[in-house]
C-alpha cells in the first residue's frame, strides 16, 4: 500500500517553505545556504577528458533507419554520461554488410536519392534499387547523415564513421 504517515513527514520535517525575492514559493531543506549554489555545477568535457571508442555495427538483414539512428547516436556521443551538445564527444563506428540492409516497404523501388552537379540542370534523380547496384555503401551514408546536426561539429562527426559494403573476413560474434 503506502507508507505509513509518519515516514512521510520524517522525510519532509526538514523542508521549509520560503519566499524568493522574485515572489516565488520554494521548498529549501534545513541549513541551505546561498553559497551552497556554487558547488553545483553541470560538467562540461573538454578535448583532453574525452575518449573514443571504436563499435563495429553488422547491418546484414536489419533495417536501415534503425541502423542510422544507433550509428547517429554512437557518433555523436549521446550514450555518454559526459555528452556536451557544442563538443565531439563521440564514438568512431564501423558499419558493415552495408549492401545486405533492408528497406521496408515499397521503398526499394520508390525512394529516390537526389544529388545535384553544381551546374544548371545538374539534379540526377536515382532509385534505391539503382543506387544498391551502383555503390551499396551510399544508402546508409546518407541515413546516418541526415541523422547528425548540419553544422561543422556535425560534419567531423560524420568524419569519424566507416563503411564497408561486404565483410567477408569479419567474424559475427
Amino acid at each position: 500500500m503506502g507508507q505509513p504517515f509518519s515516514v512521510v513527514a520524517r522525510v519532509f520535517q526538514d523542508l521549509t517553505l520560503t519566499r524568493t525575492p522574485s515572489k516565488i514559493w520554494v521548498y529549501r531543506r534545513a541549513g541551505f545556504c546561498e553559497r551552497d549554489l556554487r558547488f553545483m555545477r553541470t560538467y562540461v568535457a573538454t578535448p583532453k577528458t574525452i575518449d573514443s571508442k571504436w563499435h563495429v555495427i553488422d547491418a546484414e538483414g536489419q533495417v536501415l533507419g534503425r541502423i542510422a539512428t544507433i550509428a547517429a547516436k554512437l557518433l555523436q556521443g549521446k550514450h555518454k554520461p559526459t555528452y556536451t551538445p557544442f563538443i565531439d564527444t563521440g564514438d568512431h563506428v564501423v558499419i558493415v554488410n552495408a549492401e545486405k540492409v533492408k528497406l521496408t516497404g515499397r521503398k526499394e523501388e520508390q525512394k529516390i536519392y537526389r544529388r545535384h552537379s553544381g551546374y544548371e540542370g545538374g539534379l540526377r534523380e536515382e532509385r534505391a534499387k539503382i543506387v544498391r547496384q551502383a555503390r551499396p555503401v551510399r544508402i546508409v551514408e546518407e541515413a546516418v547523415h541526415g541523422m547528425l546536426p548540419k553544422t561543422t561539429l556535425g560534419a567531423a562527426m560524420s568524419d569519424s564513421r566507416r563503411m564497408a559494403a561486404e565483410c567477408e573476413s569479419c567474424t559475427r560474434v
